[in-house]
C-alpha cells in the first residue's frame, strides 16, 4: 500500500487549519444542539447561557470554522499551484495558533470617528491610523477657538 505525502513540506499547514475547523464545526453542532435543546425544554441552560448569546456563539463559530477551512485550502493549493513553498510556514502556524486568542475584533485602537462631526463642511472624518489625530493638521483634530 503506498501513501501519498505532501509535494511541498510547507502544505503540512493545510492540517492545523482543518483540525481547527473540524474542532469549531463539533463545537458548533454541540451549541445547535444546546440551542435546540434549550428552545425545547424552555430555560434549559439559562442561568448558565442564555438562549441569545448561545445563538451568537452558534453563529460564529459557523462562520469561523468556514473561515479556517478556506484558509486550509488556500495554505494547501498555494505552494501547489506557485510550483514553490510558502516564504514562512511558521507565520502560518503562529495565525492559526494565535486566532482562537482574540478577545475583540477590531481592538479598540484600530478606529476612532471624529469628535465632533462637521457637517456643514462635509461628512465626518474616520481616523486612521489613530496617531494621525494628534497632528496638527488633522482634519480629525478638533478646531480651536480662536
Amino acid at each position: 500500500m503506498n501513501i501519498p505525502t505532501l509535494k511541498y513540506q510547507s502544505q503540512a499547514v493545510a492540517k492545523l487549519y482543518f483540525i481547527a475547523a473540524m474542532c469549531l464545526f463539533t463545537a458548533q453542532i454541540l451549541f445547535g444542539i444546546m440551542l435546540g435543546l434549550q428552545y425545547v425544554i424552555g430555560d434549559l441552560f439559562f442561568p448558565y447561557i442564555p438562549f441569545n448569546i448561545a445563538r451568537m456563539v452558534h453563529t460564529n463559530l459557523l462562520i469561523v470554522w468556514l473561515l479556517f477551512g478556506f484558509m486550509g485550502a488556500a495554505y494547501y493549493m498555494v505552494p501547489e499551484e506557485s510550483e514553490t513553498e510558502l516564504w514562512t510556514p511558521a507565520l502560518a502556524r503562529c495565525l492559526v495558533l494565535g486566532f482562537p486568542g482574540r478577545r475583540r475584533w477590531p481592538p479598540s485602537w484600530a478606529t476612532c470617528w471624529c469628535p465632533t462631526p462637521r457637517w456643514p463642511n462635509g461628512p465626518a472624518t474616520i481616523c486612521w491610523p489613530p496617531w494621525a489625530a494628534s497632528s496638527s493638521s488633522s482634519p480629525c483634530r478638533p478646531k480651536s477657538a480662536s
